[in-house]
């Protein structure tokens, strides 16, 4: 990330949500619900699996530990990887890299929004995925009526606020319409959404529970789910 420093990205943390003592940065039931949409392929262990931005490689040592060995993991900083595996690269997504040869399968889960340029960034995996290979990509549900909610009294959409900009580096907002126009552009068919994690709403002062109230009645008109994070399964 050419705007970026290297504090913004929170390697070493003592998040408890972490896989074989791997800290996982994603929303709890990411990596788990894309690792099992995965193992559903029933793909052969020596599949070409590359994996953009895989943080400390707790999604990396998942797949390790269930077998799969033909793994290239991509990264902004890769002295803070520490999953077993040594084929980790260096590289800033937000500028070309489609010199990342072709694979089979590729993971980008909790990615795009850190970017500047979804296009650029589908166009270059595009590039990545060999004919009839799959793209799993995981996002904030910016369509969510929370989302929705959250723009209506605050003017921001739920995990895209202002101090999430610099906290998380969220700053690229997905919408399924937009991103859909993206797939289709690069010739990619969305094949699967899925939902992940549920929304709470803490009802005890009289402003969230009129808040609630408001959500409920989103619910009930807005399609799209009320789950906190979406899983695209893109094919080729």
């Amino acid at each position: 990330m050419s705007t970026a420093k290297e504090s913004n990205f929170e390697y070493k943390s003592n998040n408890k949500y972490h896989y074989n003592g791997i800290t996982i940065f994603a929303e709890k039931g990411v990596h788990e619900k894309t690792f099992e949409e995965f193992i559903q392929l029933h793909k052969p262990k020596d599949t070409k699996i590359l994996i953009l931005w895989a943080g400390a490689g707790s999604f990396d040592q998942r797949l390790i530990n269930n077998g799969f060995t033909n793994i290239t993991s991509v990264d902004l900083i890769k002295k803070f990887y520490i999953a077993k595996n040594k084929n980790i690269i260096e590289k800033n997504l937000n500028e070309d890299f489609d010199d990342l040869w072709e694979y089979d399968i590729i993971f980008a889960v909790e990615i795009i929004e850190h970017l500047e340029n979804q296009f650029h960034f589908i166009r270059n995996t595009n590039k990545c995925l060999k004919k009839w290979g799959i793209l799993f990509l995981s996002t904030p549900n910016t369509e969510a009526p929370f989302s929705r909610l959250s723009f209506l009294l605050k003017g921001t959409l739920n995990s895209f606020s202002e101090n999430s900009l610099e906290s998380l580096w969220h700053i690229t907002p997905i919408f399924r319409y937009i991103l859909e126009y993206n797939i289709k552009k690069n010739h990619l068919t969305l094949s699967k959404t899925i939902g992940i994690g549920k929304i709470s709403i803490n009802t005890k002062s009289i402003l969230a529970f009129i808040g609630s109230i408001i959500y409920k009645t989103l619910s009930l008109f807005i399609k799209g789910g009320n789950t906190i994070i979406k899983l695209y399964i893109i094919n080729k």
